[in-house]
């Protein structure tokens, strides 16, 4: 970092163009930078603990074959993912 970094103009800024102005600048700066992040992933941020969770596992797992992941912990991950895009009209299981 530059001694001249400040978060509006190296984070806010550029996330507001992300968000196609979804989220001013100035909203980010001032309590909206994870939803503004969330929004340019499509997150919803209600459900953060369970994206937490469910990306903790997948890193856990990545890069690994079925013989290594227990059922148990499969079954689990599947079904976290299902609730993540449950709410997505364009996603049939």
């Amino acid at each position: 970092m530059t001694d001249h970094w400040n978060f509006h103009n190296y984070v806010a800024i550029p996330l507001e163009k992300l968000t196609s102005k979804d989220y001013s600048a100035d909203e980010i700066e001032t309590g909206a930078f994870v939803e503004a992040m969330l929004s340019v992933l499509s997150a919803d941020a209600q459900n953060l603990p369970l994206y937490a969770t469910f990306f903790s596992k997948c890193n856990t797992l990545l890069g690994k074959k079925k013989s290594e992941i227990p059922d148990e912990d499969a079954a689990a991950l599947f079904e976290a993912f299902k609730l993540i895009i449950e709410k997505r009209k364009d996603v049939m299981l």
